[in-house]
């Protein structure tokens, strides 16, 4: 399963969409708190730019969506003269529980349906926010920290925390995509003894990029860019359907991908009865 970094993705509000919500609304964010705003605003801007330049923990990501079967899902993402393709089924929380169990203590897998609307994004990170500040009130007046430098880890450490949630807010102009995300944080290393040997041959190969978990770091070249993606293997029977795009509508093509399905997804996928057929009526 294909996990790409989130700053590569199509969407260029990725990982900063937060941010600018949590900015736009400071004020009621803060509960109209003059000092906590001001510090509020810093500290976004300043995470913001940590988050772009020191890249040691980067997010991995691999999307899919709640619905089976959507005209403009097989529009985008089947390309070419004919829309071909295959949509693949599967059981979610099992997929994010074996993924959770395969790298447990090395890496955690974050799953859950992505929030568009607006007001219930408000909603959930002003619930946040209010917990942060009510425990800077109960509790900041009693230590030996000065109460300015205690309200600023506050914050700190409240951006720190809606940076994550915000992992699952996109922009309500997504909403078609009705997106469900996988995302993990990937600390990135380099192998400095194949990375010096590279230099005596004038070859970096992907494998010199690895993380902790020897998830490898790969490239693929997408509109002359070289995007970063890592292979995370998944337990098989976490796929329990396939589905073929609208303009596959024959017998062979069933046949195709049941033969295809047979060398790591028997225990789901057990006849070709289990690979269905679009149920848009679409003609190219």
């Amino acid at each position: 399963m294909r996990f790409t970094n989130k700053k590569y993705l199509n969407d260029t509000t990725e990982g900063n969409y937060i941010f600018d919500l949590c900015k736009r609304e400071a004020e009621s964010l803060c509960r109209k708190r003059a000092e906590a705003k001001e510090q509020f605003l810093t500290l976004c801007d300043k995470i913001k730019r940590e988050k772009v330049r020191y890249n040691i923990l980067e997010a991995y990501q691999c999307s899919f969506s709640t619905i089976s079967d959507n005209l403009c899902l097989w529009n985008y993402y089947t390309h070419g003269d004919s829309i071909q393709g295959y949509n693949l089924g599967f059981d979610s929380q099992l997929l994010h529980k074996s993924l959770n169990t395969k790298y447990s203590g090395k890496r955690y897998f974050q799953a859950g349906k992505v929030i568009y609307d607006e007001k219930k994004q408000l909603e959930i990170i002003q619930k946040i926010a209010d917990e942060y500040f009510e425990y800077f009130c109960n509790y900041a007046y009693g230590t030996d920290i000065s109460v300015l430098g205690m309200l600023t880890n506050t914050i700190y450490l409240l951006l720190d925390k809606l940076f994550y949630i915000g992992q699952f807010f996109k922009k309500k102009c997504f909403e078609a995509e009705s997106e469900y995300r996988i995302v993990y944080e990937s600390g990135i290393t380099i192998n400095s003894q194949k990375l010096s040997k590279s230099f005596e041959s004038d070859e970096v190969t992907p494998e010199i990029f690895e993380n902790s978990e020897n998830l490898a770091i790969r490239f693929f070249p997408r509109n002359g860019i070289l995007v970063p993606y890592s292979d995370v293997k998944f337990l098989p029977v976490a796929l329990k359907s396939i589905k073929l795009s609208p303009t596959l509508e024959n017998d062979i093509a069933r046949e195709g991908a049941f033969l295809a399905s047979q060398k790591n997804f028997s225990a789901t996928i057990k006849s070709i009865d289990d690979i269905s057929v679009s149920e848009i009526p679409v003609r190219f």
